[in-house]
């Protein structure tokens, strides 16, 4: 945090020097403090709301010291100044505020990430630790993922990218437990993916070693 607040300075610093020598020099000055209000809104999205507010508040000073007449004088000789130092400031508030929430959004993202992570991370472990076969299928009938119990087993090929539910019913003939067929669109997979709540259904089927 010092670190931040230490380049707010420099920052807003060399933006004072940088418009008073192109006042000075090269007289190509339009508005009086835009250099100084981008320094602010750098500081504002690199480093936070706390930096702002103090380039916001130093950049007025050097504005009133430097820049505007008499120079490196603390008087305010016009009504006009008052009111360019005003406008900096208000201008300067204004950014922090908007990198404030911005900010503050940043980090709910950033939790909310985090979080997901973690419940991603549980429910993996939860799946891995289940001592019968569990297989993910997405919407389109292709198998994602299958647990350890599932991996070991010689129900899926081993590479499980090359298992969509059409392949294993091709391949793995499934009856019921009398012996009559079940056609693909009559297994649980299938009924579960058209939001069937399918629950307490036996299949026979032949794994890939040939053994029912």
């Amino acid at each position: 945090p010092a670190f931040c607040y230490l380049i707010a300075l420099l920052v807003q610093t060399l933006a004072v020097l940088i418009s008073l020598y192109l006042d000075a020099q090269l007289q190509l000055f339009i508005f009086i403090g835009s250099l100084e209000v981008l320094a602010i809104a750098l500081v504002a999205l690199s480093w936070g709301v706390g930096p702002s507010i103090l380039a916001t508040l130093y950049g007025a000073l050097l504005l009133d010291y430097v820049i505007l007449p008499p120079q490196f004088g603390w008087v305010v000789n016009t009504l006009s100044d008052v009111y360019q130092l005003l406008l900096f400031i208000l201008i300067g508030l204004a950014i922090s505020i908007v990198s404030s929430q911005t900010e503050r959004a940043r980090r709910r993202v950033e939790s909310f990430a985090d979080s997901l992570a973690k419940e991603h991370a549980r429910l993996e472990a939860i799946i891995e630790t289940v001592p019968d076969v569990v297989a993910i299928y997405d919407k389109n009938g292709n198998i994602i993922q299958a647990n350890e119990v599932g991996r070991q087993s010689r129900i899926f090929a081993p590479d499980l990218q090359s298992n969509s539910l059409e392949e294993l019913v091709s391949a793995q003939e499934a009856f019921t437990l009398t012996g009559e067929p079940v056609a693909a669109e009559h297994l649980p997979v299938t009924q579960a993916l058209l939001g069937v709540t399918v629950e307490g259904t036996e299949v026979r089927f032949l794994d890939s070693a040939g053994q029912e």
